[in-house]
């Protein structure tokens, strides 16, 4: 089995009041992976295998966005964009 690398995910909104991260690796749950939040700064680490993923960012549980500060994204199907990380 691959070990584990733990990803960073930051995010800067200081008018959020929420932001979490829907992916491909927890099944796109806009709950399951939220961010912690200091002067405005929402950041949070996963432990992920190597691999590709796609995700969002989901802000105050309704808006979901490609984050800002990914190098990747693709087209998600829907008209939109999805990030895309990938893990080594």
């Amino acid at each position: 089995m691959d070990a584990q690398v733990p990803v960073k995910f930051q995010y800067f909104d200081p008018t959020a009041k929420e932001v979490c991260v829907a992916g491909s690796f927890n099944q796109w749950s806009q709950r399951s992976h939220c961010m912690s939040e200091k002067e405005g700064l929402w950041s949070l680490s996963v432990p992920l295998t190597p691999g590709r993923y796609q995700y969002v960012l989901v802000i105050d549980g309704k808006s979901w966005r490609p984050d800002p500060g990914a190098i990747l994204s693709e087209d998600n199907g829907f008209d939109g964009k999805n990030s895309v990380l990938i893990v080594e």
